[in-house]
Formats: structure tokens, sequence, C-alpha cells
């Protein structure tokens, strides 16, 4: 359905999305910091041993801060024994979660988890996917990832500047993460420029054997793809597929309901669409932790007969320094009937960035 366009919203630009992201990132930050007794205990294979305070485990290593190192990652298959007297929610490859502390075990290349129970629960090391502490502060359970980056061709005389902003905070249950990304393009005097820009915010709620529900609503901005503003709002189910310490692959479906703003014109574009989406997730651990993450989502329209959209991204990150990587990444954004006549149907780049975690 198409209406008249009588009032822009608040959001007009890439540096607008930005300013707002940063406002929202920056009231994330305003918290409250417990100290943390550091009396946890890691035992690795070799029989060596660190005292400090668990972080969480995620992508095959584990988070362990000490007085003398700070926070460092320390790969999973390394370790032989954990004790902790701090209550963690363990997750295993299955999808079951328990909560409980970290006696002693019995034997090395178990994880003891008190439970409740006459006895301790005996889980193998390989089986555990992700462990979090239930009793850390709101802003140990949120990660922060600052991603710059810059790229100039001379004899195109090309030239491209990104920013990439995430928040992600992890409850027992939920997830709720904050998304921003921005892509300015100068293609010289007779290219002119174009904006790429994207805000999201994306709910989800954990639920039995690997399932999962969730809402999402978004901003975006493409005068590439001949959109000025598409407004996004909607939600689905979905399952994670399988996940280990070294990989992770889920798939949602859902419907959403989207406003389109285009480029040049008071024309304003009102749809009904589907939404699937596969993500897959390899990432390795040790000295340098490695990631490799892709991402395909196709929006097939209820409401213009024919249109369909698909977002792909495959993204590469190195760990060069503590907290500090370089990624590589690709990304293609398609729509088979954009809403400007004068827009293409695809838009696509590579970029390499480098990222900061907090």
């Amino acid at each position: 359905m198409n209406t008249p366009k009588s009032a822009r919203p608040w959001i007009r630009s890439t540096w607008r999305l930005t300013a707002c992201w940063i406002s929202c990132v920056g009231l994330t930050l305003i918290s409250t910091n417990a100290v943390a007794q550091k009396d946890d205990v890691v035992i690795f294979k070799n029989g060596d041993r660190l005292t400090g305070e668990i972080r969480g485990l995620s992508r095959g290593s584990l988070a362990f801060n000490t007085d003398a190192t700070d926070t460092i990652r320390i790969e999973w298959t390394e370790v032989a024994e954990l004790r902790s007297n701090h209550t963690f929610e363990i997750e295993l490859a299955n999808g079951v979660r328990y909560l409980g502390s970290l006696p002693a075990p019995e034997e090395p290349g178990q994880l003891s988890v008190d439970v409740g129970g006459t006895q301790p629960l005996l889980l193998a090391f390989g089986q555990i996917v992700t462990m979090a502490e239930i009793e850390a502060t709101f802003r140990d359970r949120v990660d922060i990832d600052l991603d710059f980056g810059y790229n100039f061709t001379k004899s195109s005389d090309v030239e491209s500047v990104s920013l990439g902003l995430e928040a992600v905070y992890q409850g027992e249950q939920n997830v709720a993460a904050l998304r921003l990304s921005t892509i300015r393009t100068d293609r010289g005097l007779n290219g002119g420029l174009t904006d790429q820009a994207s805000l999201n915010f994306n709910y989800t709620r954990l639920l039995r054997d690997r399932w999962l529900a969730g809402a999402l609503i978004g901003f975006e901005t493409n005068n590439e793809l001949g959109i000025e503003l598409r407004t996004t709002v909607g939600g689905g189910a979905g399952r994670v597929y399988s996940q280990s310490g070294r990989h992770r692959i889920a798939w949602l479906a859902g419907v959403i309901r989207t406003r389109e703003e285009v480029v040049d014109s008071n024309e304003i574009i009102n749809s009904n669409e589907g939404l699937l989406n596969l993500t897959v997730d390899w990432f390795r651990s040790g000295d340098k932790e490695f990631d490799l993450s892709s991402r395909l989502t196709v929006f097939p329209s209820f409401s213009e007969s024919g249109r369909y959209r698909t977002e792909f991204d495959l993204s590469l990150e190195w760990e060069l320094f503590q907290d500090i990587t370089w990624g590589l990444t690709f990304y293609h954004d398609f729509d088979s009937d954009p809403p400007s006549v004068d827009a293409v149907r695809a838009d696509y780049g590579v970029i390499s960035s480098f990222g900061v975690d907090f």
C-alpha cells in the first residue's frame, strides 16, 4: 500500500543513526560493578593452576580473571578441573541447562555441578558449550564490540569508511542485542557519496531443547537501493540446530511489518514480509582466537507479488592481541523490485576493520 509522505522520521542519515547508537551504548555502560571474590580455581591438564574469577565460557574458550593477568582466555580443551562456590548456568550441546556451584570433582576431566541433590552431577568437558555466572552484575553480562574500517583504492579514487558497534546482554534465559552498522563510500567527483546504515534491536527468549523465540525492531537506510528509511517490526521462532565448542548453527522463521520511505520521493510503501534466517558460526580458540560467521536472511513479500529481498554477510575475525581483532567482511544486499526506479537491485562490498572488545 502506497501513501503520501507527510513527515519524515527523526532518523535522517548515517551520522544521526551513529549518534543515537552511541547514546544507547553510553546508557548501557552506566552501571555499578560489585567487587567479586577471586577464589575460583582452574587446573590445567599439565598440572598448573590459577586462582581468580571465572568470567564465563563461550566459543570454546574460558574467560578467567586474576589480579596479575586481568582477564585472559583459556582454551577449553586445556582445562582439567574447575572449582567455584558461585552459582553458574551451564548449557550442554543438546540444549539442557543446569544451575549450580562447582565443587571439586572426583576425577579430572569432569565438571562437578552441585544442583542441590544428594550427589553432585558429573559432566564431561566435551558436552559443555557455555557457562555464565548467575550472580554476575549487569555490566558483567554485557559484551560490547567496536569495529572501525577504512579502505582506499587510488586507481578508482574510491574511499570507504565503516563503523560497527554491538552490545549484547546475556541473561539466564534472555538475550538482548543492540547493533549498529554504517558504511559511507566516496566514489570521487563523478561517483558521489553513498550511505548504508542500520540500527537493530533483537530480543531472544531461550526455550527448552534449543528452541528459541524472538522479536526485533530495526531502522535501515541505503540510498544505493533507493531506501531513505526502512522501519521493521516483527518476530519469529527458531532453533539452534547444532552447537559445540567449535560451531553453532541456528535458523529462525517469522513475519515482519515494513515501512519504506523512497529516496527523492514522497512515496511510502507499507508491506508484510516473511523472514527466513540461517546463521552458521565456526570458531577456534587458543593463542589467537579465530571466528568465521555467515548469515543469510530472505524476506519474501506477502504484499507485493514476486518481490523478495535477501541479506548475506560473511565475516572473518582474527585476534591480534588481547581484546584487539582484525576483521574482513563481505556483504551482499539484494532487492528483486527496488522501490526507486533509479536504484540498483544489488549492493555489495568488502570491508576490512580493526575491533576492540570491552
